[in-house]
């Protein structure tokens, strides 16, 4: 009997603390709901529901172990206990263990359906798988764009890098290095305008001007009124010997961007092509004027200041230049240039041999030249001769002008005084004409000229008209001249006939000649019928004194023949 008052008394304890601790975790008091119910489970230790609350109060007072524990132990007595499933699923669904916490939980909703907490618990897992997926999605996203930023700074870098080592290599003159970097540029950047410039000025100063010509053009297909293109397309122009199609391009350029300093050192450069030193040395100073330091205006503006013969100044120009580069060679370089000659000193002397026991002649020649301008020389000359035993001075005045760099021509005056076999008076006019700047280094320039003379002798007058064509080859170290040589006089009318000759520049200071001719020939006043074979050579000791010999035989046509030594120098200074 004892023993059932105590029971009951101690089931009495139970209920009274298990009601107290489950009105504690409903007012939030989870610390008094756990001791409490701790108590209670003290005195009932397999008590299901004293086990759910304590664990659903172990959960609020953030002891999410023992809350699970509690609850474990709630399955282990009553495995359909859906509020111990519940919580288990609420402390799975606080650890972010979303699908555990979703397969806890499934029981209750298969055996309970409309059960309001499971299904809220439900949708609140739902959520959070939601936001968990979108948060995974943001973060691969950040990192994807973290990559993408890593790899575009290294493309950007790595594009920086070579683009600059590009340009440097380029102005070094290192063009084969400097291709290769733009090459790989552009690869990191197709398209780029400004790679694609560098590369078209790198393959023209490497000589592949075609491949220039496509680059340029590729910048014009993106950016029709690109400068940079249509001056890079110029440039090519004036390297393959179009200087009217590079003017067209520069022109259009300046007529877009009338300052355009890269245009205007093309067309400066241009004029001192063509001779135009004063318009290019205005160009020149135009350009300065607006950029002072310009290293490549101020080098420009000393040569054409120097074609002018103003040499003070040319040296001004180039001594700027270095102040401003120290490392520039080019300016070194013509600083160490003297000045180009303006006077010239010819002899000649000539010793003919004849056959039939002739005497031999004797002929001695003194040229004087200066120039008055770097286009125009004067010159005047002396010669005098013995043959037969009779001697003749000749004097003649000559002036050489160059009217543009592929046009020449000259006039002539002379005359001799009680002159016995040498013409009393002659006056001759010529000239000369680039007709092509050649096609590449093995076939150059293709020059036209003609000589027209007319000279008085005691017999009558004898006039000469004598057309040419010059080809050159190999660079212009070989060259083929032909002759075609009409001669006027009262007895015979025109007799004809042809000269060829071929010069060779063995090496830089050495060039050898030779030449046969089937034409007429003026002595004493009469046109003679003359075969002649002959050749030579040139040897420069330095840039201001050349020497020279030749060696020819003339076989004249009903009279005698002829072999001739000659030897010569030219000095100038």
């Amino acid at each position: 009997m004892v023993g059932a008052v105590h029971a009951n008394a101690q089931q009495d304890e139970a209920d009274r603390l298990y009601a107290k601790g489950v009105e504690a975790r409903h007012e939030g008091r989870n610390d008094d709901a756990v001791r409490l119910l701790r108590a209670a489970a003290a005195i009932q230790p397999d008590n299901a529901d004293v086990l759910v609350q304590l664990g659903l109060a172990l959960m609020g007072a953030g002891d999410l172990d023992a809350a699970e524990a509690s609850l474990q132990r709630v399955l282990e007595l009553a495995p359909s206990y859906s509020d111990a499933r519940i919580g288990l699923a609420r402390i799975a669904f606080r650890r972010g263990r979303l699908d555990k916490a979703q397969e806890t939980l499934a029981p209750v909703l298969s055996s309970e359906p409309g059960h309001a907490d499971a299904r809220a618990l439900s949708a609140q897992i739902a959520s959070a798988r939601r936001e968990q997926v979108e948060r995974q999605e943001a973060d691969q996203r950040r990192e994807r764009e973290r990559q993408a930023a890593e790899r575009e700074a290294r493309r950007r870098a790595e594009l920086e890098r070579l683009s600059r080592e590009a340009r440097t290599l380029r102005i070094r003159g290192k063009v084969t290095e400097s291709i290769a970097r733009y090459s790989r540029a552009l690869e990191l950047s197709p398209g780029n305008v400004d790679l694609l410039v560098g590369l078209g000025l790198a393959q023209g100063f490497a000589g592949d001007h075609e491949a220039a010509r496509r680059t340029f053009r590729r910048v014009l297909e993106r950016n029709p009124t690109s400068a940079d293109a249509r001056l890079g397309l110029a440039r090519v122009a004036l390297w393959t010997g179009s200087p009217d199609e590079a003017e067209a391009l520069v022109i259009a350029v300046l007529a877009d961007e009338p300052r355009n300093l890269d245009a205007l050192m093309l067309q400066a450069r241009l004029q001192l092509a063509r001779g135009k030193s004063h318009e290019a040395e205005e160009i020149y100073s135009k350009v300065l004027a607006t950029d002072p330091h310009n290293v490549d205006a101020l080098l420009g503006l000393g040569d054409a200041r120097r074609t002018l013969w103003n040499e003070r100044g040319a040296r001004d120009a180039y001594e700027r230049a270095l102040r401003f580069d120290p490392a520039s060679t080019e300016a070194r370089s013509r600083l160490a240039e003297r000045p180009e000659p303006r006077w010239q000193v010819d002899i000649d002397g000539l010793r003919s041999n004849l056959s039939d026991g002739f005497k031999p002649w004797n002929e001695g020649a003194f040229r004087l030249g200066y120039r008055v301008s770097p286009s125009t020389t004067v010159s005047a000359a002396a010669e005098l001769s013995e043959r037969f035993g009779e001697f003749d001075a000749s004097f003649e005045g000559r002036i050489d002008h160059l009217f543009t760099p592929t046009l020449a021509g000259y006039v002539l005056l002379g005359g001799t005084p009680d002159a016995d076999f040498r013409p009393k008076y002659q006056i001759g006019a010529g000239g000369s004409a680039r007709l092509s700047p050649g096609v590449d280094s093995l076939l150059g320039p293709t020059i036209a000229a003609i000589d027209l003379r007319y000279a008085e002798y005691e017999t009558g007058g004898i006039q000469t008209v004598s057309p040419g064509l010059e080809q050159r080859f190999l660079g212009e170290r070989l060259w083929l001249t032909g002759r075609w040589i009409n001669t006027f006089d009262p007895d015979r009318g025109r007799t004809g006939g042809w000269l060829v000759r071929a010069d060779v520049q063995v090496v830089n200071r050495l060039r050898i000649f030779a030449g046969l001719s089937d034409a007429p020939d003026i002595s004493e006043g009469l046109v003679l019928e003359t075969f002649s074979t002959f050749g030579g050579l040139v040897l420069d000791l330095d840039e201001n004194i050349s020497l020279r010999a030749s060696v020819g035989r003339e076989d004249r046509d009903k009279a005698y023949d002829r072999t001739v030594f000659g030897i010569g120098m030219s000095v100038r200074f």
